[in-house]
């Protein structure tokens, strides 16, 4: 049982035993309206529990998130501008198919990649399905360049160490993470060069792994057990080279799934 099952425990007995519940037992129930009355009692804690539990952990995983410059980024589909695009139908057409695919993922979970060149929205649609999807499930954003700064931190100082644990283990347990520019963190230092690519650090893949194996779809089961919403600059064949080939095929969906918006003929919108 990890901390958050263990809270809930908590709040419910705390709810339960407090007169939280508007309706009083009376003196002269039969033992079936007792018994009734204690029902929608629980129920009622079980509820206030739960909606308890997810603020914290909404607020945990907020700050476990890792921006750039440790400032929070929000994006909406409202803000989405195609017209800012030489080709405006496909930026059209990839911000409907993120819209299509946060409103499923709101009730089943897969992985979704966002593949493209620097700045031409990969962050901004991960953000925005990340707004629908954070009405009904827990989210999370971390940048890979910063996770992987917080790691090489942790081997020299244990505050840093601390934080990478919990950073971690919100990585595991949050129901839906935006894993921003995978493949940036592969060109820092602690990588093994392979022509014009390097490849992850043993350290580095491994706390992936680590992170990523409880996300995925385990024996016996159809179906990912988390959803991680990726952006990146490379391409498969680029990514296969720089990790884990097994790893890669867990992470990134494949093209025909319908989960992988490619931002091809999309121009850096920062120079526009």
């Amino acid at each position: 049982m990890n901390k958050f099952s263990n809270a809930l425990v908590d709040t419910v007995k705390h709810i339960a035993s407090t007169s939280n519940f508007s309706k009083p037992a009376l003196p002269n129930m039969t033992p079936e309206e007792l018994s009734v009355w204690r029902a929608e009692r629980d129920s009622m804690a079980t509820q206030l529990g739960e909606e308890s539990l997810r603020a914290k952990k909404a607020k945990a995983y907020q700050r476990d998130s890792l921006y750039p410059a440790n400032i929070p980024l929000t994006f909406k589909f409202a803000d989405w501008k195609p017209s800012k695009q030489v080709n405006e139908d496909s930026a059209k057409a990839l911000g409907n198919q993120a819209w299509t695919l946060a409103h499923e993922l709101l009730g089943t979970n897969y992985n979704v990649v966002l593949m493209g060149t620097a700045g031409v929205g990969k962050t901004s649609l991960g953000l925005a399905m990340l707004d629908v999807i954070g009405k009904k499930k827990s989210t999370m954003f971390v940048n890979t360049a910063d996770l992987k700064r917080l790691l090489q931190a942790s081997w020299r100082d244990s505050s840093a160490a601390a934080k990478l644990d919990n950073v971690e283990r919100s990585m595991q347990e949050v129901d839906v993470l935006l894993l921003d520019d995978l493949g940036t963190e592969v060109d820092m230092s602690e990588s093994a060069d392979l022509g014009d690519l390097k490849q992850g650090s043993q350290t580095w893949q491994e706390l992936i792994y680590r992170i990523f194996t409880p996300r995925t779809i385990q024996p016996n089961q159809d179906e990912m057990q988390k959803t991680t919403i990726i952006t990146t600059n490379n391409k498969y064949a680029e990514l296969q080279k720089m990790y884990n080939d097994k790893l890669v095929s867990r992470l990134i969906p494949k093209r025909d799934s319908g989960h992988m918006l490619v931002f091809s003929e999309m121009e850096d919108l920062r120079k526009v």
